[in-house]
């Protein structure tokens, strides 16, 4: 933001009393001023347009949107250039992972009384109010859009053809029956892919292993002395599941080791019903199977189902995996922060919530959003995560996070080359070694028994 000039300085003082009466004193309305809004994808920027013009309209504000890269990486490094050189935009969008050093650089503006005095928080969820308080030690800095929950993917034709029920499996041993019985006995050549080796890059690490680590018998990648856990029980139980369906050839093992690994079997094998089940996020059902994805399923609410996550033994109640983590938030050095959060609660309005949503294929952050925007509500999909939201489980981001994403594809990638579960940990645990080879006391190695 640029500091303004001695002489604008005075003529802003000099309209104040036209500009007063101007607003006739209509209590909680603004009236003129611009604020920008910095928005990347398509999608999420034409949710966001569709919005503008009641905000222009109600709030006698000019928007403008500054339209960012749709790579995450690219969007991000673009945000955080600006916010650090002093040319950000009032209002952003975050990844939810880089909202707490945010906060600890003064660069969010603390909005916790306005948005606990405004009716609307309430309409949002317990797991997205924790998040938004979580993520400023207790203030909030920002309000959740439409978070994302990962789940496993099925055909519904291919269990059918099988005759293998579609009831939710409450251990890993009966997911793995489930996904042999469908492989064996139906159109599918394959039962069950999880994302794994080297060359997926974070795949193996964020749209599986750690869904699946929840349910082991330790359940936690970082102990309650903010130690990252280097070995233990629950680790090798995982690779012990990846091992299993490794050793069942149950997806097309030669696609993992190949560049672009996930093109063949999510976007090839599962649509054709050639692969029967994934692990899959809800933006599935937009970006890779929706209208204008990378692979569009007309026919998607009919042929696929989710389920939930089991637990390794059935011990515990099965559960989705997710995040209410892309937040919306203000500049710190906004020049107008009341104008900027009034055009804030728009964006964060149950009709602006439940339209991204649908949009992004995510679940709506509100309560209301699905009465607020029909179209929403209209998706069984959805709505059906929606409705597990209070099974939802995330491990919250963490120092050295990128180490253990490494260590897990290099670790797979053993078992993809017929390595034992057991020497993948060992792979796991060298490499949380070496990543704390400076300062050892930030790791831990739990008991195997």
């Amino acid at each position: 933001m640029k500091t303004r000039i001695f002489v604008l300085t005075m003529l802003v003082l000099l309209l104040m009393p036209a500009f007063l009466f101007a607003r006739g004193g209509a209590e909680g309305a603004a009236a003129g001023g611009e604020i920008t809004i910095y928005e990347g994808q398509p999608l999420r920027i034409e949710a966001v347009r569709a919005i503008v013009p009641k905000i222009e309209a109600e709030l006698g504000v000019e928007i403008t949107i500054v339209e960012g890269p749709n790579v995450g990486a690219d969007y991000i490094t673009k945000l955080l250039t600006a916010l650090q050189g002093g040319e950000g935009f009032d209002i952003f969008r975050t990844d939810g992972q880089i909202d707490p050093m945010l906060v600890a650089s003064d660069l969010v503006l603390d909005i916790t009384d306005q948005v606990k005095a405004w009716d609307g928080w309430d309409q949002f969820y317990e797991i997205s109010q924790q998040r938004s308080l979580e993520i400023g030690g207790g203030r909030i800095y920002g309000l959740p859009i439409a978070g994302s929950g990962l789940s496993i993917w099925y055909r519904r034709d291919r269990l059918e053809e099988a005759g293998v029920s579609e009831d939710q499996p409450q251990t890993w041993q009966e997911l793995v029956e489930k996904a042999v019985q469908v492989r064996d006995n139906s159109g599918a050549e394959y039962g069950l892919m999880l994302p794994m080796g080297n060359i997926w890059g974070g795949g193996p690490w964020g749209e599986g292993f750690r869904q699946f680590l929840m349910g082991s018998s330790t359940p936690y990648i970082v102990d309650d002395q903010g130690r990252v856990v280097a070995q233990s029980k629950g680790l090798l139980e995982v690779f012990q599941l990846y091992e299993a369906v490794v050793a069942n050839n149950l997806f097309f093992i030669d696609s993992m080791l190949a560049p672009l690994p996930h093109v063949i079997p999510k976007y090839q094998q599962f649509p054709e019903g050639v692969l029967a089940m994934e692990t899959q996020g809800t933006w599935g059902w937009r970006f890779d199977y929706g209208p204008g994805g990378a692979t569009p399923m007309p026919d998607i609410n009919e042929v696929v189902g989710t389920w939930a996550f089991p637990t390794v033994y059935g011990e515990g109640e099965p559960y989705i995996y997710g995040n209410m983590g892309f937040n919306y938030c203000i500049d710190a050095a906004t020049d107008d922060p009341d104008l900027a959060f009034e055009v804030f609660k728009y964006l964060v309005s149950a009709e602006a919530i439940g339209r991204m949503a649908l949009e992004v294929g995510g679940i709506a952050a509100r309560r209301d959003a699905r009465d607020a925007y029909p179209d929403y509500a209209a998706n069984p999909n959805l709505m059906r995560e929606e409705d597990r939201l209070d099974t939802l489980v995330t491990f919250p981001p963490f120092e050295k996070e990128s180490a253990v994403q490494l260590a897990v594809a290099t670790a797979t990638e053993r078992l993809l080359l017929g390595f034992s579960a057991e020497e993948a940990l060992t792979a796991y645990t060298n490499m949380i070694r070496q990543a704390f080879r400076h300062s050892p006391e930030g790791m831990v190695l739990l008991p195997l028994d």
